[in-house]
């Protein structure tokens, strides 16, 4: 028995122990959280547009845009970015930025070439979708700091 606590003790100091390269600055804990962000928000994504229809402009849209910037933050922020706060946040950030500016022109050009498809858009929901990606990144930056040695 005393040998199974050691084992099992000694994965889970692995696990919080840093994973460090050239490309890579995290732990295992923070790529399994980021692994399994994602696939939340992919699945809620999918659920809300294709199984309720009810994406576009609603409250689960607010919902899914903080948690694909989350998302997108936390993928970011496991490669080898700085240690510099100003730095890593920023680029988590930016990086939700340039994904959701990408993700709005590909439903801009839908809803121009389908205007009576499923997509709608709005000003000002792209206003709050924006804002909300970046607060998402911004909570992956927090949960970074406290998990990633």
């Amino acid at each position: 028995m005393n040998e199974w606590l050691k084992r099992l003790l000694s994965r889970k100091d692995k696990m919080r122990r840093g994973i460090k390269n050239q490309f890579l600055d995290t732990n295992l804990n923070w790529i399994l959280f980021t692994v399994i962000l994602g696939i939340v928000a992919l699945t809620v994504h999918l659920i809300a547009e294709f199984v309720l229809h009810i994406y576009d402009v609603t409250q689960i849209d607010t919902f899914t845009h903080w948690l694909s910037g989350m998302t997108v933050g936390a993928i970011i922020l496991n490669f080898n970015l700085s240690r510099s706060r100003k730095r890593y946040y920023a680029i988590a950030i930016g990086s939700a930025y340039v994904f959701y500016i990408l993700w709005e022109i590909a439903e801009g050009l839908y809803f121009y070439y389908n205007p009576l498809g499923m997509i709608q858009t709005e000003f000002w929901d792209a206003i709050k979708d924006l804002w909300l990606d970046g607060v998402g990144a911004l909570n992956a930056c927090f949960l970074a700091d406290e998990v990633i040695p």
